[in-house]
This record gives structure tokens, sequence and C-alpha cells, in this order.
């Protein structure tokens, strides 16, 4: 048992779960036909308040919080938290 709960540590250690970075959208993240995803290192609230600031930036209005999550954008339509524009973004 102790060997198991080891390798789960020296797992996680390597590979670490994707809740710390996300890419984030939601129902009203939307700009000229096209959803905004805002990528940014993190998931805590604070990092969820970001997002939504940079969509505000982008949209030009309000965006309401993120609900739709994952760790990359490929839409065109990718933006990072100072709100530059990408093609795409991953590793997030």
């Amino acid at each position: 048992m102790k060997k198991l709960a080891v390798s789960f540590l020296i797992f996680a250690a390597i590979f670490p779960p994707l809740t710390h970075a996300k890419c984030m959208s939601g129902y009203n993240w939307i700009k000229d036909g096209k959803k905004i995803v805002v990528c940014l290192k993190g998931d805590a609230y604070t990092n969820r308040k970001k997002g939504e600031d940079v969509c505000k930036k982008i949209k030009g209005g309000n965006c309401g919080a993120p609900n739709t999550f994952s760790s990359s954008c490929s839409n065109g339509e990718c933006y990072d938290e100072s709100g530059k524009n990408y093609f795409s973004l991953s590793g997030f």
C-alpha cells in the first residue's frame, strides 16, 4: 500500500493536474460571432475573475462568469492574461 501511495505522489509531482491552468470561456463570451477564449496559468477565483476582465476588455462589454474550461484554444480568438490575441494556445 505504501508503494502505491509513493507512486501516486511521484506521478502527481511529474504530471500536475490540469486544474492548475485553464483556458476559459462563457455563454456570452462572443465577439463578431466568434467565441472568446482566455487562457491563464491558474484556476482559482482570482484567475477566473481575471479571465472575465480580459473578455470584457476584448468584447467591450460584460461577459459574465466563465463556465467552460479546457487546456487549449484553437479557434483564432485565443487571448492570454494580457489580452494579446493568438490563433491558438495550448499547454494550459
